[in-house]
């Protein structure tokens, strides 16, 4: 016994005739036949009374009927379900702060026009922590600002380009120069991300690669808050300018800029090596590495 014995069953039983079943199944009427009288040996019942050139459903086939619809219907929900899963599914994207406020809005927006019923859900944290999130599988894909520390093998595709700037109030003697060197830095009062974050790594990787030691007085999850701070001249930042653009346009903060310093870094889509990646998955790293093109939507 088949799922096709009892669709062809059940489409007999709703039609009432043969004929008319084989018809809405594009099947010649003996391998109709042939399926009901398979049925009605394998489990030793009359399914249907033949009476002159009509059939009747014995009390026997309605209750193999109440069994197969609920069979059939959940069959075909799976199969369409199936099918349709990469576009239907979740998509898990985790990324970091920076990305996360600037460029992954628009992405999932232009995601969602192609690909509407996708749900996607996204954490945003600081970078080491969606590194552990997509070493143990807990995201599908990663954003992150610059390349993955973690041992996994992943993909990296770069996808944009940001630098970290130097910022300081208006009020601070450094506002009047156009440059300084990093050494100088090591005394300022610093206002820093947290361990963990993008910028912090970078930060400190740079630091100690110039034998110089990093002492922030503050250290913030929040760039709002550093940004404040540095306003209010309680100490100088380093920080993303895509986070920052808007105030050094407003002239609240002041650039300057530290000598013999590369603080460009690139923004990667990463995921796993063995990661099977879905149709919707690869549409969104698509629009991603697209970035450029869409960034002013």
């Amino acid at each position: 016994m088949t799922l096709r014995h009892l669709r062809i069953f059940v489409t007999v039983f709703q039609k009432g005739s043969i004929t008319k079943a084989a018809e809405a199944l594009h099947l010649a009427q003996p391998a109709v036949s042939l399926a009901i009288k398979e049925l009605e040996n394998y489990y030793g019942i009359c399914l249907f009374d033949r009476l002159t050139r009509k059939i009747y459903p014995t009390e026997a086939a309605r209750k193999l009927f109440d069994y197969a619809m609920p069979i059939l219907v959940m069959f075909d929900e799976m199969e369409e379900n199936i099918v349709n899963w990469e576009a239907l599914g979740a998509l898990r994207i985790g990324t970091t702060i920076t990305i996360g406020n600037f460029i992954l809005p628009q992405v999932i927006k232009l995601l969602k026009k192609k690909y509407p019923k996708t749900k996607v859900q996204v954490t945003i944290n600081n970078s080491e922590t969606i590194e552990k999130l997509l070493g143990d599988n807990e995201v599908d894909i990663a954003l992150l600002e610059g390349r993955n520390h973690h041992k996994n093998k992943v993909t990296e595709i770069p996808f944009f380009t940001d630098e970290l700037c130097l910022i300081v109030s208006k009020e601070n003697p450094l506002s009047k120069r156009k440059s300084i060197q990093l050494k100088e830095l090591e005394k300022a009062d610093l206002l820093f991300r947290e361990n963990g974050s993008a910028e912090r790594q970078l930060i400190t990787s740079l630091f100690t690669a110039n034998n110089l030691v990093v002492n922030p007085i503050w250290e913030s999850v929040s760039t709002k808050a550093l940004v404040r701070a540095v306003k209010k001249d309680l100490g100088v930042s380093i920080l993303p300018y895509l986070m920052i653009k808007d105030d050094l346009k407003e002239k609240d903060v002041v650039r300057v800029k530290i000598d013999d310093v590369n603080l460009v870094r690139n923004f990667m889509v990463i995921y796993n090596q063995n990661k099977y990646l879905t149709e919707t998955a690869q549409a969104f790293i698509e629009l991603c590495k697209d970035w450029t093109n869409v960034k002013d939507l």
